[in-house]
């Protein structure tokens, strides 16, 4: 077994899989939510979205297992244990099929308990009618962690992507063959397929680039397991706090609002939640190399963690912009009109989540060190004042003043990150606004500004602007993108597209 090592072109071959995944994904979500509304109406969207959320509580049955697998995982790959990786793999599956299962069972009343809360009597029976496929849906997907986080560990991240793409495009297929007939059953149906079919492919693909990997659990290895349940603890809490935010929110939601708003919010929080993948999911492959540079040289984490939110700065301050900026035509594209509720949740939601995307090179570079102090309490801040906030600006304002609350809980958590690892590294915050990026921050700024206040001012009559918001639209992205091509990381990372095309060919 090859040890792992800091290879840019394979972290630069991760990144990449991990942005083309979610673009690919976002895009199956746009056309399956335009199916949804047009076949089952967005009162069942919303009903799956709670249904979804109330599942989330029996997530807590990964036990925090799977950060501890890319872990260790990249731990002993690193130091060429093919044995100690095999005893992570077969004892992580082992305790993930059993306990999840049996976890699974128990939460069935708990989830019950949910729905019954935030549905009307009439709606509640459609949804405990999917509640169990979905459970079992939460319990192929548990056990396929085990292989996507094994992926991870062994900085094939790119092999998790493919898997994920795919995925994506195996449940909009069923999902157009089942959900006419059968409404959200054939839903619940396509997630069920959809998750089994990224279980097979990740065995697959596991097994014919790492062979030496066994795949089923042949043995038990009981310090392994104290091991990864040690560091998985305050993975667990974290986990605990996410599974926490969305269903809080929706129940919120309903209470504060109508269905159709908790049908609006799943399709804006999707829709922002992918582009959060898109970035986030970037930084996430260093969490094996920080692995790696712990054991070797952990000196070299400062410097990686500094370029990384350089170019996360770079990459996600347009991203998000560009999403504020054209959310009206996306809900028009989407739902079909120009949807305000849609537009207002959007985006509140980008703005906590670009806050959150810049956190990410901190949050992660703490997952590969194992510091996780820090990002245990930014999720139990996030999970805290999502509640506390949520409700108080839900009496206030509404439906829009629990999306709001939750998009300040975000931001909250996601600050607490930063800054706690630029202090504890030394680090000033000014470097928060990297130098080279003060120009694009100016145009993107200008065009979020321009973009809300237009919203503010005719987010009633949107069509009867739409011609001058599309000429501010394209003067401002011209600015933004203008920014980006001078920027100096664009030729950095042109510079790598180039190296690794050449070196591709020279393969050849």
């Amino acid at each position: 077994m090859p040890g792992a090592h800091l290879n840019k072109r394979r972290l630069f071959i991760n990144i990449l899989g991990a942005i083309i995944q979610p673009l690919v994904v976002t895009s199956t979500l746009l056309f399956l939510y335009r199916f949804l509304l047009r076949t089952i109406g967005v009162d069942k969207v919303g009903i799956w979205s709670l249904v979804l959320a109330s599942t989330s509580i029996s997530q807590i049955a990964n036990m925090g297992m799977s950060g501890g697998i890319v872990k260790f995982v990249a731990k002993y790959f690193s130091q060429c244990e093919p044995e100690k990786v095999n005893g992570v793999v077969q004892t992580a599956l082992l305790a993930l099929t059993v306990v999840s299962g049996l976890m699974l069972l128990l939460s069935y009343p708990a989830c019950y308990y949910v729905l019954s809360l935030v549905l009307t009597s009439n709606r509640l029976p459609e949804a405990l009618a999917v509640l169990p496929h979905a459970l079992i849906a939460v319990w192929i997907m548990l056990i396929g962690t085990v292989f996507q986080s094994c992926l991870d560990g062994v900085q094939r991240m790119d092999l998790r992507s493919t898997t994920q793409i795919t995925g994506a495009l195996v449940y909009l297929a069923f999902c157009l063959l089942l959900v006419r007939d059968f409404g959200l059953l054939g839903l619940a149906w396509a997630r069920i397929i959809q998750n089994f079919y990224i279980v097979a492919s990740s065995c697959f693909l596991l097994k014919r680039y790492h062979p030496q990997i066994s795949l089923f659990p042949q043995s038990w290895d009981r310090s392994l397991f104290k091991e990864m349940i040690g560091y998985g603890t305050s993975f667990q809490v974290m986990s605990l706090m996410s599974m926490l935010y969305d269903p809080i929110t929706k129940a919120i939601l309903s209470k504060f609002g109508e269905l159709t708003l908790v049908g609006y919010y799943e399709m804006a929080s999707r829709m922002v939640a992918q582009l959060q993948s898109v970035t986030t999911s970037a930084n996430g492959v260093i969490v094996p190399v920080v692995a790696e540079l712990q054991e070797k040289s952990p000196e070299k984490i400062k410097h990686l963690y500094l370029t990384s939110y350089q170019a996360m700065f770079y990459i996600s301050l347009p991203s998000y912009s560009f999403v504020i900026m054209i959310a009206p035509f996306v809900s028009k594209l989407w739902i079909g009109h120009y949807e305000p509720s849609f537009v207002i949740f959007a985006t509140f939601l980008t703005v906590g989540w670009l806050l959150n995307s810049l956190n990410s090179p901190a949050y992660f570079a703490y997952l590969g060190t194992g510091d996780l102090y820090w990002n245990t309490f930014s999720h139990v801040t996030i999970a805290v004042s999502n509640t506390l906030i949520g409700i108080l600006l839900g009496l206030i304002f509404g439906g829009a003043g629990v999306v709001a609350g939750r998009a300040c809980s975000i931001a909250l958590g996601s600050c607490v990150i930063t800054s706690s690892f630029h202090f504890k590294n030394g680090i000033s915050l000014k470097d928060l606004l990297p130098e080279s990026s003060r120009l694009m921050f100016s145009a993107c700024s200008l065009g979020i500004v321009a973009s809300i206040s237009l919203n503010l001012l005719y987010h009633v009559s949107f069509d009867s602007i739409s011609a001058v918001y599309s000429l501010v639209l394209t003067v401002v992205s011209l600015l933004i993108l203008t920014s980006m091509w001078f920027h100096p990381i664009r030729h950095e990372i042109w510079l790598q597209i180039n190296a690794s095309f050449r070196k591709n060919i020279d393969v050849l």
